[in-house]
């Protein structure tokens, strides 16, 4: 194997060794990627397929819900992050405005109760 040919780090950067896998140190610990809990379209979803049905969900796709399992779902993950250390919680929450995934959120922080809130932003 050989080391990647690439432009010159920046300053205060180390170079990149593909070789041996290492990228450039930077503040991020660690990067974790939730996607909503099921939504009432994905049991409608089902429920035409199983019934072989061609008629399209209503509504706009930001202001579907989540359903009852969907809403189970995020408890869970809410309660399995309050039982993660304090110090590994996460220090910002990026979240779609999509209702169901705002509800994905909303339901985990609630699960979460004591443990410290993060900053909270949608990025749109």
């Amino acid at each position: 194997m050989t080391t990647e040919q690439r432009p010159g780090p920046r300053q205060g950067q180390q170079p990149v060794d593909s070789a041996r896998g290492l990228a450039p140190p930077c503040g991020l610990e660690a990067l974790w990627a939730v996607r909503h809990g099921e939504s009432t379209a994905n049991v409608a979803f089902a429920a035409a397929a199983a019934s072989r049905s061609t008629e399209p969900v209503a509504g706009r796709d930001r202001d579907v819900a989540l359903s009852p399992l969907g809403v189970r779902q995020a408890k869970a993950l809410g309660g399995w992050l309050a039982r993660q250390d304090y110090s590994s919680g996460p220090d910002l929450v990026v979240c779609s405005p999509y209702l169901r995934a705002r509800q994905t959120w909303q339901v985990m922080q609630e699960s979460r109760r004591g443990a410290r809130r993060p900053r909270f932003g949608d990025g749109r």
